[in-house]
């Protein structure tokens, strides 16, 4: 799901975008009615309904090669679907909802603190999806945003704590308790539209087990960078990664799969440059999507993540020294990178051991 180049949106995209949204209403017309000649005795359409139709989208999806369209076409093509399916029953299901580019379940996991104005932005947009689960853990938050989380018609399943955590153990807690094939990422202090989630999903159905979002195209020039995004890259390039360049699970939205979360392990979420960091040893397909959601714009100011040496910079620099730690215990302190040619033992003084 790229984005379109200008020759893209103007040209022959503008035909093939009006083709394949006229077919997916056809499709979507069919998809009715197998499931209305299937249906037997007074058998009715239940709660299960927007998980079949998804399935039957996914028959669709597969078939036309979407992999190589901008996100936009999709979401049109969703919409005509749901649209043709409509017609031919008595689907509750909106036009404006979305449907998945897989089959596999998926399920979202959101932190908040005291972000009621934005939980329930974000809540709503969760809705456009057929999530398996929505897991909302609250950090030492407040009655008022706790309120939201439990009045909302998404009903997520609401995990709360009267003492604040700090950052990232509520993704910890929430993976935990997640049964999904594939979770999403989120922090309730943003409002991300559910069409900007769907091509996570996708690069997971390409063969993902880690989906990053992809700011080093929306960061300065690398002599301009702020330390936090030097020592992202730094520890990329160390884990002979130089593709990810300054992308980390620090930052979301990201998805991650059930393999990738065993691998991971749940706990390590916690620290998430260390659970980056055992991604690439244990050998997952980790991957950016080809457009970024620009969480620099979304992400809160506070006082704990302003100005240079602020507490939050200062933990993910702890964050990111633990995992080179654990990095160098598995591979040495040369990360395996050669040493070429190098003498060491005429290069030691008094016969002292180098690294």
């Amino acid at each position: 799901m790229k984005k379109p180049t200008t020759a893209t949106a103007k040209g022959s995209y503008g035909i093939k975008g009006r083709y394949f949204a006229a077919s997916a209403f056809k499709a979507g017309g069919m998809a009715a009615e197998r499931f209305l000649s299937s249906a037997t005795g007074e058998e009715q359409l239940d709660g299960s309904e927007y998980t079949n139709l998804n399935e039957a989208w996914n028959l669709f999806y597969r078939s036309q090669s979407f992999s190589h369209w901008p996100n936009s076409a999709y979401v049109n093509a969703c919409h005509q679907f749901i649209k043709g399916y409509g017609r031919y029953s008595a689907t509750g299901i909106s036009p404006s909802k979305l449907l998945w580019p897989t089959d596999r379940t998926v399920g979202c996991v959101i932190c908040a603190v005291d972000e009621g104005s934005t939980l329930k932005q974000q809540l709503d947009e969760l809705m456009k999806l057929p999530f398996e689960e929505v897991i909302l853990v609250l950090d030492g938050t407040d009655e008022g945003t706790r309120q939201i989380g439990q009045d909302h018609p998404l009903a997520p399943k609401v995990i709360s704590f009267d003492v604040l955590l700090g950052y990232d153990i509520g993704r910890a807690i929430g993976a935990e308790q997640s049964r999904s094939d594939i979770l999403l990422f989120l922090d309730a202090d943003m409002v991300i539209g559910a069409e900007n989630l769907l091509p996570f999903i996708d690069e997971v159905g390409k063969g993902a087990d880690v989906v990053l979002n992809s700011l080093t195209e929306r960061m300065p020039v690398f002599a301009d960078r702020d330390s936090v995004s030097i020592v992202k890259q730094f520890l990329n390039l160390s884990m002979h990664r130089p593709d990810l360049e300054a992308d980390s699970l620090t930052a979301v939205p990201h998805a991650i799969t059930r393999r990738g979360l065993e691998v991971i392990g749940t706990g390590t979420l916690a620290i998430p440059p260390l659970a980056q960091v055992r991604a690439i040893m244990g050998d997952l397909r980790i991957v950016r999507v080809s457009s970024s959601v620009n969480v620099f714009h979304y992400n809160r100011i506070r006082s704990n993540n302003v100005g240079h040496g602020n507490p939050a910079e200062q933990m993910i620099l702890g964050d990111h020294l633990e995992a080179l730690h654990y990095a160098t215990e598995a591979h040495g302190p040369r990360m395996s990178y050669s040493d070429f040619n190098r003498d060491r033992e005429i290069a030691c003084k008094d016969g002292e051991e180098t690294a």
